[in-house]
């Protein structure tokens, strides 16, 4: 990143980066944060939800939860459980 953003807005950073560059996205996440900023990630990778304090799960480009990431992590249990049970 160039200088100190205070805020960085990502949209699929791990697209076509590797599991090394993904590390380094998620250290810049982690940084801007630590350094006060704030981040805006739009992403798919479990890996990089973990650094959030906050998930936002949209539907037609709604917010419809707002999870913590140990919060989202039950709804994906519970949502695998119950796709187990139905087959």
């Amino acid at each position: 990143l160039f200088g100190r953003p205070s805020v960085l807005a990502l949209d699929l950073p791990e697209t076509e980066v590797g599991p090394d560059g993904e590390s380094c996205v998620a250290r810049a996440m982690v940084e801007t944060a630590q350094a006060g900023g704030i981040v805006l990630v739009a992403s798919h990778s479990p890996r990089l939800m973990r650094h959030a304090t906050r998930i936002a799960l949209l539907a037609e480009g709604r917010i419809v939860r707002l999870l913590s990431p140990q919060e989202l992590l039950g709804v994906l249990r519970e949502e695998r459980r119950d796709t187990a049970r139905s087959a």
